[in-house]
């Protein structure tokens, strides 16, 4: 510096408020460090963004079909809502079902015993089987047979 330059500089400094001048040295600071602070958070931040959408972006680059229902959004709400009535109508089937299933499975000893007594009542009824009809010389040999 030479001294004119010196003397201004000296000029403007000396008459500053001892206040004013610890400010702008704190500022001169901060900004020499927050630049490169920031700089480093901002390659930071963005290492960190490409490590968690970099593997969604290759996934969606393998299965086109998800891509295209992301680029077509009222589309693949159409479609899932019907889905999703077709899987209702599925999951009511089951469940009718399962129900007639535990109905047969309780009402089977119930049949069971009303099969089984219509089987011996029926048998119990059971008529002798009817005599053929016979002449009058075989109703006479079978008269004397039964002597």
């Amino acid at each position: 510096m030479n001294g004119l330059n010196w003397q201004h500089h000296w000029r403007q400094t000396s008459w500053r408020d001892p206040a004013e001048q610890v400010t702008s040295r704190l500022t001169h600071s901060i900004e020499s460090v927050r630049l490169p602070v920031q700089a480093s958070i901002g390659h930071w931040s963005s290492g960190v963004q490409d490590l968690l959408t970099q593997p969604i972006a290759d996934w969606l680059q393998a299965h086109p079909l998800f891509e295209q229902a992301i680029d077509h959004p009222l589309l693949t709400l159409g479609l899932l809502f019907v889905v999703l009535l077709l899987l209702s109508g599925l999951i009511q089937a089951i469940a009718r079902l399962t129900e007639q299933i535990w109905l047969g499975i309780l009402r089977s000893p119930v049949l069971l015993i009303q099969w089984l007594f219509a089987i011996g009542g029926g048998w119990l009824r059971r008529k002798p089987p009817a005599q053929p009809m016979l002449t009058p010389k075989q109703q006479h040999l079978t008269v004397m047979l039964q002597k």
